[in-house]
């Protein structure tokens, strides 16, 4: 191989190496939208969690399965020193073992069963990543819109320096009065530092969360939670039966039912039908035919039958876990989903209005000196508070709503 063609094998091996290492390219500001098509492609979660369950599913399918027969062919009656082939009979036949008591069909039920609790925990997978994508999204809007109201708050710092330059400048301001304002700037600016790094850190999460780890930075499209009508609670409890968590439980229940009933009926010997030609060494043809029974003698399947009725015994508890956590959780997640309506509502409908109206009436009296600067400071912190307050809830609208979602 020459140097020239060595060369160009390193580089298609790189390129390529790099290309299946690298994760889909974000074209233009990342919607929620496209955040969940990306998680349907590249979280692992959901490939593993598919597939287990086509394992199940095949695995349900071979459960059912009779055993095979068993061929054998025996010479019978060979003297010791005549010739076997031609003195002996020789015996062609199969033998099959015949499970009694039903247990082909419990074993298949407790494969169908588990396969059932498989898929739902499939499904349930596929909606707890679903709503991490949703929370880390929601994250990144919340930590956007922290950062533009610190570079507002930058901005609104600048023109504050300005007008009391103005005004020492025109007597009307001291000296203290511009260092203030310099030193109440240069706080602003590290703040705003601060929140362009936890936007940073949002958006890492967030490229996490969809599974795209290592991307060109890129920014978010969207609007946070916007209040809303909260569903009733008993109308949300009654659709808990058709949580996946839930009915994984009560599938994973029943074939522990299953298996249960296939352990005590594995008590009855299995029956062994065999089947066979005989020809004799002298010439002749007979038909051979018996049967077996195996005793129990020393395997009675008796601790094997206990094992599986406590497990059965486990998992009808486990469901009376999962439906007291998932009534539990529904609970809180609806209080948490109320309170933040509750709080979006009041703070659109009046406080961030009273807010923006008492902050820039504020900064006209400033301006033209009517206002000193500590009471522009203390109405802008205000204003800054409500504003990061109307973040966090609007935030909690739909995480909380998120994790709602995902219990059913």
């Amino acid at each position: 191989m020459t140097c020239t063609r060595m060369i160009l094998t390193l580089l298609v091996v790189v390129v390529t190496a790099a290309t299946v290492g690298a994760a889909p390219l974000m074209d233009g500001p990342l919607t929620l939208d496209r955040a969940l098509e990306l998680a349907a492609q590249a979280r692992p979660e959901l490939a593993a969690a598919a597939a287990k369950a086509g394992a199940a599913a095949q695995r349900a399918r071979q459960q059912g399965a009779w055993p095979n027969p068993t061929a054998f062919f025996v010479i019978e009656g060979a003297p010791v020193d005549g010739d076997a082939w031609q003195d002996g009979a020789r015996v062609l036949g199969l033998e099959q073992t015949l499970p009694l008591g039903g247990r082909i069909g419990a074993g298949r039920d407790a494969g169908r069963h588990l396969a059932s609790s498989a898929e739902a925990e499939r499904e349930l997978t596929s909606r707890e990543v679903e709503a991490s994508v949703r929370t880390a999204f929601a994250a990144a809007l919340r930590a956007r819109g922290a950062a533009s109201l610190r570079d507002d708050v930058v901005a609104g710092s600048r023109r504050m320096v300005d007008v009391v330059e103005l005004l020492r400048d025109t007597g009307g301001a001291a000296d203290d009065e511009v260092a203030h304002a310099r030193f109440e700037l240069g706080m602003a600016e590290l703040d705003a530092a601060r929140a362009a790094a936890d936007l940073d850190a949002a958006l890492a999460d967030l490229a996490a969360a969809v599974g795209a780890e290592g991307v060109a930075p890129f920014d978010v499209e969207g609007v946070l939670g916007a209040p809303g009508d909260v569903p009733d609670l008993d109308v949300l409890t009654g659709r808990l039966e058709a949580s996946p968590a839930l009915r994984a439980a009560l599938a994973r229940a029943a074939a522990g039912d299953a298996a249960a009933k296939a352990a005590s009926r594995s008590r009855l010997p299995d029956l062994g039908v065999r089947l066979g030609m005989r020809r004799f060494g002298g010439g002749g043809d007979a038909f051979d035919a018996g049967v077996s029974l195996d005793v129990p003698l020393f395997d009675r399947g008796g601790a094997r039958t206990a094992a599986a009725r406590a497990d059965a015994v486990a998992d009808a508890a486990r469901v009376r876990g999962v439906r007291l956590d998932l009534e539990r959780r529904l609970r809180g997640l609806h209080a948490r989903l109320a309170a933040a309506d509750r709080a979006a509502q009041a703070l659109s409908a009046d406080l961030l209005p009273a807010a923006d109206a008492v902050l820039a009436a504020a900064e006209r009296r400033h301006e033209v000196g009517d206002a000193d600067l500590v009471d522009l400071l203390q109405v802008r912190a205000s204003w800054l508070e409500r504003r990061l307050i109307a973040l966090d809830v609007r935030f909690e609208l739909d995480a909380a709503r998120a994790e709602l979602n995902a219990l059913f």
